[in-house]
């Protein structure tokens, strides 16, 4: 994966947990999440690069207890 994205990742993923805190309702979390996911998924190469970095967010979501319903 390139470095940008892989950054672009980490930097999602250290807002997440101030983010999620201050969400008026969950149904917030994933027009906001997507919005700000969009610019990486887009980023990244077709096959296994967006394959990663899709697996990637999900992962980051797991770990921050962020299920869709």
């Amino acid at each position: 994966m390139r470095a940008g994205l892989d950054d672009a990742l980490a930097d999602l993923e250290a807002m997440l947990p101030e983010w999620a805190a201050h969400l008026r309702t969950p149904a917030f979390a994933w027009t906001q999440f997507d919005a700000l996911a969009a610019p990486i998924l887009d980023a990244a190469q077709p096959g296994a690069e967006r394959a990663e970095v899709t697996a990637r967010l999900d992962a980051m979501l797991e770990r921050h207890g962020l299920r869709r319903p």
